[in-house]
């Protein structure tokens, strides 16, 4: 999905056949290039050019969402309310009000914009008594105080749902010390429920509550560390971190739920229960818990059993694996997230609109079109093209993460799912190891370091 009128095909502007201002550089289309910080924030306003993009909630999306590496959120503020004021009364014709219901209705649409996609911005009480000001001071009339105070409730009512969300999830973490029983008959997750499909929904609902919950500021942040490996595991932002987390429980207990079964027969019922559940969440576009399950499924403690593998039917899996294949730089699952979008877009039910993105690929990419484009210019304007390219990735995430579906939540399930216990890697290759000793130097070596280190 592209941001309209915003994407160029190279990142770098060039000045070439461009209309030049001190602030601002477009092109021959007047689509914007590159600007200053005070020149940008000053085209989210209304204004009598023709270029003017201050209409487009894309244009404000980009700019809000990238300029934080350039000024903090709240210095965006206090310059857009400045702007505002000198806009408001730079000539009589503007303080009229016409221009000035315009003007209410443009800072509210991206104030709205604002507190609903980044709502984490103003978790610093200072933002939200800068945007009750901005809001009060285009206000004309009383619909105009109504609308802004409900504005204002409704960030309210979302900062709590935030905060109340982070707490609940401090709340779920686990320790994994507990020993990893044996049982002889199928026990855990499968016991609840043989109902792969019924699995695959309450996966389905996990995803979409940390989706919605996903701060794109938190994203943007992230991105711009320059180590790679090193932001995936950063504390320092909750909630791309807590999708990460999520995203290596469930590939843990994927291979505990396996390897909690003494008998091959019963791990092997096990392991095609699990590329069930993962075809029908891949099926109903939640492919982060499709690519977490495979991922457990290929933890070198379950994939060494070959005595068990060779009671498993693997035509799904191999079906799966060729879908998720990270060979072309991931061709297939591309061309599996474009089908998937083409279902969504034509879908009439709310169930089938669902996408959930592979979390990490999608980091990968956003990490690379962030370094790989400069951000600032030579002549200190930033970059706007860069931005739009990261934004065109980002927009459409925006609008998933507030897809909804009708199909009921299965307490139960729900409570094994993010609490039951989960083991290491190591406590799962000593079990793997009980169960079919090592059959190479290798394994050997790696086998009595792992009963030496217990």
């Amino acid at each position: 999905m592209m941001l309209d009128g915003l994407r160029s095909s190279s990142s770098t502007p060039s000045t070439s056949n461009s209309q030049t201002m001190d602030s601002i550089i477009r092109d021959s289309d007047g689509t914007v290039i590159s600007g200053t910080a005070e020149g940008l924030i000053s085209l989210l306003l209304p204004s009598s050019s023709i270029h003017s993009p201050s209409t487009s909630s894309s244009y404000s999306f980009t700019l809000l969402l990238n300029i934080r590496t350039t000024m903090s959120p709240l210095d965006v503020l206090i310059s857009l309310f400045h702007q505002t004021m000198y806009s408001q009364n730079s000539t009589g014709v503007n303080f009229c009000r016409e221009k000035r219901s315009e003007l209410f209705n443009t800072i509210n649409s991206l104030a709205s914009m604002w507190t609903t996609h980044i709502p984490h911005d103003f978790t610093n009480i200072e933002m939200i008594r800068r945007m009750e000001e901005l809001l009060q001071l285009v206000c004309i009339d009383e619909d105009h105080r109504v609308k802004s105070n409900q504005l204002i409730i409704t960030l309210k009512n979302t900062l709590s749902r935030i905060d109340r969300y982070e707490k609940a999830l401090a709340s779920l973490i686990v320790k994994n010390d507990e020993e990893l029983a044996l049982s002889q008959s199928i026990s855990g997750l499968f016991a609840i429920s043989s109902d792969t499909s019924l699995i695959a929904q309450q996966l389905t609902h996990i995803e979409l509550e940390r989706l919605s919950m996903m701060a794109l500021d938190d994203m943007i942040q992230c991105i711009s560390q320059s180590d790679h490996d090193s932001f995936l595991s950063s504390p320092s932002h909750p909630s791309v971190h807590s999708c990460i987390h999520w995203f290596n429980r469930l590939s843990s207990l994927v291979a505990t739920e396996i390897l909690r079964h003494s008998r091959k027969r019963l791990r092997a019922s096990i392991i095609d229960s699990w590329v069930e559940t993962a075809k029908e969440c891949f099926d109903r576009g939640n492919f982060n818990s499709t690519c977490a399950i495979v991922a457990g499924l290929n933890s070198n403690a379950v994939q060494r059993l070959k005595r068990t593998w060779s009671k498993v039917d693997r035509a799904k899996l191999d079906i799966l694996q060729h879908q998720l294949d990270p060979s072309g730089n991931f061709v297939s699952y591309r061309s599996t997230m474009k089908a998937a979008l083409w279902r969504a877009e034509g879908a009439s039910k709310d169930d089938q609109k669902v996408i959930i993105p592979f979390l990490g690929l999608l980091l990968k990419d956003l990490f690379m079109i962030y370094h790989s484009n400069p951000r600032e210019l030579p002549n200190g304007h930033l970059n706007f093209q860069a931005f739009s390219l990261l934004s065109s990735t980002l927009y459409p995430l925006a609008e998933w993460k507030r897809r909804t579906v009708s199909f009921p939540r299965h307490p139960t399930l729900l409570q094994y799912l993010l609490v039951s216990i989960t083991h290491e890697e190591d406590v799962l290759m000593l079990r793997s190891f009980e169960f079919e000793e090592p059959d190479s130097g290798t394994e050997k070596d790696l086998h009595k370091r792992l009963k030496k280190g217990l």
